[in-house]
């Protein structure tokens, strides 16, 4: 391809990931505009005659079908499924069942904000049981921040366990195959560790807060909540709960069937029988969808492909093999370590599809260098690396702007109080999993 509609694409995307940091205008929009950009000078001949995307196959090429199915099914499926009523029953009898003990407490929203991020998606989650822990906090008279600030880490440190967990992952299981099995295998016991370790350090930190006793008359009225009010027909309510079920059994069984079956199919027929059994109107249903997140990863995926065309990526990938060429072992910490900070001022999502060419160029230069400790440092970085600021992730932005829209002033937070949480939070967590990835790399010699 000629030099100057090279450097047309190179400064193309350069300027979309600009407009998407900056958010000057929407990440979608920048997306998409990037991509009908990119496409254009695309389709321009260059001296020989020759397009990087001659036709609309090609262009299906840099796109993951996979992925934007997995997005709208489950979003579909878990948006259906929200009208019966069902995740907010789950929250309302965690917190009934966790007692008048704060700590009790904390435990029991940190690990079911863990299980629904990690089966359903890290925002959906923050959005589910965040709502539900101000409403508790309040009848409790205790302070829902450490609550809130806490699921938000626990929704990120739940978006690593699984390939459906979070865009990162969908991007990077996708494009590298890697089974729903395989996946939960790689990062399942790095999320039980770090996990224990980080509530015991978040009790701490708020140690002030959590010694302070509940009183019974205040508990006594989370105890006069009936959590079968919020079920709004008890025959939708279990249909949802064995589609869900059915869903996820599916997910887990994909990887041992003699055929291949794509998990975008199974989560889009999962989204389409919820629809079809529940009563709901197909347009209110089409609502629930993510759209947006759909669009922009279209156009994100088209922009990165086509940049990857003209090894645009393969200039990102420079700095983490000069590690390699010290230290394979030290590369791939290294590597973490730079996802983590790209995603705490970045959308992790791009970080993650640019990560996708920077895997495949160390893999071919590096043979000796091992994929799944090269995958678990990646998915760590990425996910992870959204608690270090309050715009890392979209869990974190949801948490900071429900506590700042309360009344009280002490229960709000400030960018830099979060950092001094979260960063701390952080840096816990990925010196857990840089030993973690050491782990892994000793064990697969």
């Amino acid at each position: 391809m000629d030099a100057l509609l090279e450097l047309l694409i190179i400064l193309v995307f350069a300027l979309t990931l600009l407009l998407i940091i900056s958010e000057r205008v929407h990440k979608t929009l920048a997306a998409m505009m990037g991509a009908g950009f990119a496409l254009i000078i695309a389709i321009i001949p260059d001296s020989d005659g020759n397009v990087l995307i001659p036709d609309v196959e090609h262009l299906l090429e840099l796109l993951e079908v996979d992925l934007l199915l997995v997005i709208i099914g489950i979003t579909l499926m878990v948006g259906v499924a929200r009208t019966t009523g069902l995740f907010d029953y789950i929250a309302i009898v965690v917190l009934k069942k966790s007692g008048n003990n704060q700590h009790k407490l904390l435990f029991a929203l940190c690990v079911l904000t863990l299980i629904f991020s990690a089966l359903l998606d890290a925002y959906m989650a923050m959005l589910l049981i965040g709502s539900i822990t101000i409403v508790g906090c309040e009848a409790l008279d205790i302070n829902p921040k450490p609550f809130i600030l806490a699921e938000a880490i626990f929704a990120d440190l739940g978006g690593t366990m699984t390939r459906i967990a979070s865009p990162p992952n969908l991007i990077l299981g996708g494009h590298f195959d890697v089974g729903f099995v395989e996946f939960f295998i790689l990062t399942a016991p790095f999320v039980v560790i770090t996990g224990i370790l980080t509530y015991i350090f978040w009790a701490y930190l708020f140690r002030k807060d959590f010694s302070k006793k509940i009183s019974r008359s205040n508990y006594k009225e989370i105890l006069l909540i009936d959590e079968k009010t919020v079920i709004s027909n008890q025959k939708d309510f279990n249909i949802a709960v064995i589609i869900l079920i059915l869903t996820i059994f599916s997910f887990a069984i994909a990887s041992f069937l003699p055929f291949k079956i794509e998990l975008g199919y199974i989560a889009i027929a999962g989204g389409f029988v919820m629809l079809g059994f529940i009563g709901e109107s197909v347009d209110q249903a089409l609502e629930k969808v993510e759209w947006s997140l759909v669009f922009f990863m279209i156009g994100l995926l088209t922009i990165v492909g086509v940049a990857e065309k003209v090894g645009v990526l393969e200039i990102l990938a420079a700095p983490i093999e000069f590690f390699c060429e010290i230290n394979l072992l030290g590369g791939i910490i290294a590597l973490q370590w730079v996802n983590a900070i790209a995603s705490a001022v970045l959308d992790n999502i791009p970080v993650a599809s640019v990560m996708t060419t920077v895997m495949d160029t160390l893999l071919r230069d590096y043979p000796a260098l091992k994929f799944n400790p090269l995958l678990v440092s990646v998915v760590i970085g990425t996910n992870l690396g959204g608690n270090i600021t309050p715009i890392g992730s979209a869990s974190t932005v949801q948490a900071v702007s429900s506590l700042n829209r309360l009344d009280k002033p002490q229960f709000r937070v400030t960018f830099l109080e979060f950092v001094k949480y979260g960063g701390v939070t952080s840096i816990l967590q990925l010196l857990i999993g840089s030993f973690y990835i050491i782990g892994l790399w000793v064990l697969s010699i």
